[in-house]
């Protein structure tokens, strides 16, 4: 539990960086910090009880967008302003090196085993958001009718 929180407070910073490079308002910067980390625990503590990376993923990102989407309505921010940075540290950039690496040494068995954890990341990330702002939708449109 202490690596997990260690490396939570790295996305973290991680995502604070990217914020900065968004140009977020210093006063709202707390709320993408608080999501990233959350969000990056939520994905390690899952991965850890999960059989594959997808799951966890998939699930730490619903909470990503839903969040971002609370803090955007209420705040009257942009939600993709403060969804960016908190994905930031699901993104595979270690499982994505080692499959380049494997690849241009020529070691196929690796490469096909990192590149499937980078396909298992990548598409939790991007069907977790579908599936949130799905039902972010849903719920805006019941609400207005």
């Amino acid at each position: 539990m202490k690596e997990y929180l260690y490396l939570s407070i790295l996305g973290m910073i991680g995502a604070g960086g990217f914020a900065i490079l968004f140009r977020l308002p210093w006063k709202r910067m707390g709320y993408v910090l608080v999501g990233a980390w959350i969000t990056c625990l939520l994905q390690l503590i899952l991965e850890s009880y999960m059989e594959s990376s997808f799951s966890g993923t998939m699930l730490a990102t619903v909470f990503a967008v839903w969040f971002s989407e609370i803090v955007a309505r209420t705040k009257r921010l942009p939600a993709t302003v403060l969804l960016t940075p908190m994905l930031v540290p699901l993104v595979p950039g270690g499982s994505l090196f080692y499959t380049m690496q494997a690849m241009l040494q020529g070691d196929w068995n690796a490469m096909q085993e990192s590149g499937m954890a980078t396909l298992q990341v990548g598409f939790g990330i991007a069907f977790g958001s579908l599936l949130a702002i799905a039902v972010v939708r849903l719920v805006t449109h019941a609400r207005l009718s």
